[in-house]
């Protein structure tokens, strides 16, 4: 694959990992006000989105979709459930190991959900390696 069509697939993954991460983070938003709980939502739907326009195979580009839903999935936990101690992101970042262990699991579920599909292209794509 010319290097030009590789940075290309590389910005259509980006720009399908970003509309991907806000579709899923307005949707985690709006399920969590109607008592329901899915923070693997926003991760899932950024790798997807990723791999959606990506034209090409990238490990790499799967591992930054990981890394960027499991930022994505706490963003989206302290916005929606901050701790009732202390609202600031600050306090959140300082105090991430009392997060319940289900809100752990999620976060890991929707980062490894990224990372595999972040990693592959879509499947209505030919495959080029």
């Amino acid at each position: 694959m010319p290097s030009s069509a590789l940075i290309l697939s590389n910005v259509l993954g980006a720009i399908g990992a970003v509309v991907g991460g806000t579709v899923g983070y307005f949707l985690f938003g709006w399920i969590a006000t109607q008592g329901y709980y899915g923070l693997m939502i926003p991760g899932g739907l950024l790798g997807f989105g990723c791999g959606l326009l990506a034209r090409h195979k990238s490990e790499a580009r799967g591992v930054l979709c990981g890394a960027a839903a499991l930022v994505l999935g706490l963003f989206s936990e302290y916005r929606n459930f901050p701790f009732t101690r202390d609202d600031s992101l600050d306090y959140f970042v300082r105090h991430m190991g009392d997060l319940r262990p289900l809100t752990w699991v999620m976060l890991v579920v929707g980062a490894l959900i990224a990372y595999y599909l972040g990693r592959t292209p879509g499947r209505f794509q030919s495959v080029v390696d």
